[in-house]
């Protein structure tokens, strides 16, 4: 299937927020895209099933938080240039001009950050307080991160390990090691929105494989904003 970024620019949005209905035409025109990268780079397979269904979910979890449009579309496209722990890359990182024809500059930059980052350091990071300055595994520089940029990475991981969870209940025991206490961070669950924490609040109060007592949420104030 020959793939036409300059037909889908439509999926661009800027919107500092939308709802589930508002956001689907772009989110739709984007992911005709998105099969058509995993179609022409012949990568069809994820950790626990279909690349597709993972991106997809990621992002509807997003919608569903009621996160900006260009996030919603980076939930999409988060692993196009392969991530610390995927690395099976749709584009090079040289193409990141098509895809921020595709998405917008703004989505293509989280896309970007989230998978030059290097997990082993970037997710303790996100539950500590603070700024952090983080290694940019593609070009070996040292990237100083935004608070706006931590707040829609910390939602973007929220939302990626929630709908691996999904997929496979054993998925947290697997990566305990940097789940556990990330999840279990107030500066991380400050950093994310009311309706992210309440489904990671959801999540907690089932029983899950590779969480025990210690894993708790009872501390993180139930805070109205974002």
């Amino acid at each position: 299937m020959t793939h036409r970024f300059g037909s889908l620019v439509t999926a661009r949005g800027d919107s500092k927020d939308v709802a589930g209905e508002e956001a689907r035409p772009g989110l739709t025109s984007a992911s005709v895209a998105l099969r058509s990268l995993i179609e022409r780079s012949q990568r069809p397979e994820h950790l626990y099933g279909s690349l597709e269904a993972h991106l997809t979910g990621t992002s509807a979890l997003l919608v569903e938080w009621r996160a900006s449009m260009p996030l919603c579309l980076a939930g999409m496209f988060h692993a196009a240039y392969g991530t610390d722990g995927w690395d099976d890359p749709l584009l090079g990182v040289a193409e990141r001009g098509k895809l921020q024809i595709l998405i917008g500059a703004a989505a293509e930059r989280l896309v970007y950050l989230y998978c030059a980052l290097d997990r082993a350091a970037f997710l303790p990071a996100l539950g500590a307080i603070g700024l952090p300055a983080v290694r940019d595994r593609f070009s070996g520089k040292s990237i100083k991160l935004r608070e706006e940029d931590v707040a829609a990475l910390a939602l973007l991981t929220a939302a990626n390990e929630l709908e691996l969870l999904s997929q496979d209940p054993d998925h947290w025991r697997r990566y305990s090691t940097l789940l556990k206490p990330l999840f279990s961070s107030r500066y991380f669950q400050e950093r994310l929105s009311k309706p992210a924490r309440e489904a990671i609040a959801a999540v907690a109060s089932k029983p899950l494989r590779g969480f025990d007592e210690a894993y708790s949420i009872s501390s993180i104030p139930n805070t109205e904003e974002g």
